[in-house]
């Protein structure tokens, strides 16, 4: 086969299976958005060669016959370094990674990370993934390149990545960056596919909240709320603070359905959790009162980002602060993990 024919085969068969990816939750909104996902693969595969793509091929064959997702897997690997607690209940279901296939990913990412580095200083405005470089950068809400990268890595076959790292090794010698390479096709892919579909790896799907973006989140703190037996008042705001949705759970106290939104709002006020605004040198704030404001520096109050940039936010009364805390955070994370 050509190797267009081989990278279109690849491709098909990621698709079918990042789009029959299940979630915990619901269907993530870029499971169903084939014209980015294939103008992005397309790209990062045409920056192999020949050799590697048929042992790509060849993994995702031997994948499909022992019914394994690599896409699922590969998204999984990410959460060791983004979402360690929830990693570590699904580790044991992973394929394990010796020691000897680490050192080769480390290798391999050494050279990568050092293109990126480079797209970054020299060519700012070719890299639109959106996203922070090395995994120390890395949180709940955001992926790394290091992370997604070494996620991707980590569901080739030992033969493919070894091919892999001779490739890279060949590059660096003659000083071709892949990566621009890779970049350049991705941009080109892009400007020819579906402007109405967003990649999830590679374009920031919304800079702000609307009101679907407010039920869906509300749904998941109500959801957790009943779960623990607890009535509270759940207020979700866009980035400039306006209120989106107001819910009052039944039985909720009263004084919740004032400090419900003043929790919100003031997350937006600092673009911090309310509960870091009452610690340590910032515990003076819980007695802040400024005339005609409404803060609250009680936990509780959760700003929501998005690539590192806050697109709105929600506030929670009604529990403990503990409980409000765990509340709030739970929104936040099934939003930005479903629906991203």
């Amino acid at each position: 086969m050509q190797k267009n024919e081989i990278i279109q085969k690849i491709v098909n068969e990621e698709w079918f299976q990042f789009t029959n990816t299940k979630n915990i939750s619901q269907r993530a909104v870029c499971q169903d958005q084939k014209g980015n996902f294939i103008a992005s693969r397309t790209a990062y595969w045409n920056m192999y060669d020949i050799d590697i793509l048929n042992s790509y091929l060849s993994d995702i064959n031997s994948a499909i016959s022992k019914n394994q997702n690599l896409i699922t897997y590969k998204y999984a690997y990410m959460m060791k370094y983004t979402d360690k607690a929830n990693y570590d209940s699904i580790k044991d279901m992973l394929p394990k990674i010796d020691e000897k296939k680490e050192k080769l990913i480390d290798t391999i990412l050494l050279m990568y990370m050092s293109w990126e580095a480079e797209i970054v200083e020299k060519y700012p405005n070719l890299d639109n993934k959106n996203r922070k470089l090395y995994s120390s950068s890395d949180t709940i809400n955001s992926t790394s390149v290091e992370t997604y990268m070494r996620g991707e890595l980590s569901t080739y076959s030992y033969n493919t990545l070894e091919l892999i790292a001779k490739y890279f090794l060949v590059n660096v010698s003659n000083k071709v960056n892949l990566v621009y390479e890779y970049m350049t096709n991705l941009n080109k892919y892009e400007s020819t596919s579906d402007k109405k579909t967003s990649s999830c790896s590679y374009v920031k799907n919304i800079d702000n909240l609307n009101l679907a973006n407010a039920e869906l989140i509300t749904k998941y703190a109500k959801d957790k709320a009943t779960s623990m037996e607890l009535p509270v008042v759940i207020t979700v705001v866009d980035k400039h603070a306006n209120v989106l949705l107001f819910c009052k759970m039944d039985k909720a106290l009263i004084a919740s359905s004032s400090l419900s939104p003043a929790k919100a709002k003031t997350s937006i006020a600092f673009r911090t959790d309310t509960h870091t605004l009452s610690q340590g040198v910032l515990k003076s704030l819980n007695q802040f009162e400024a005339e005609n404001t409404s803060y609250c520096f009680l936990g509780g109050g959760v700003p929501i980002l998005v690539n590192d940039e806050i697109i709105g936010a929600i506030g929670i009364s009604g529990g403990t602060v503990e409980q409000d805390i765990e509340i709030a955070n739970e929104a936040v994370t099934a939003f930005l993990k479903f629906s991203f």
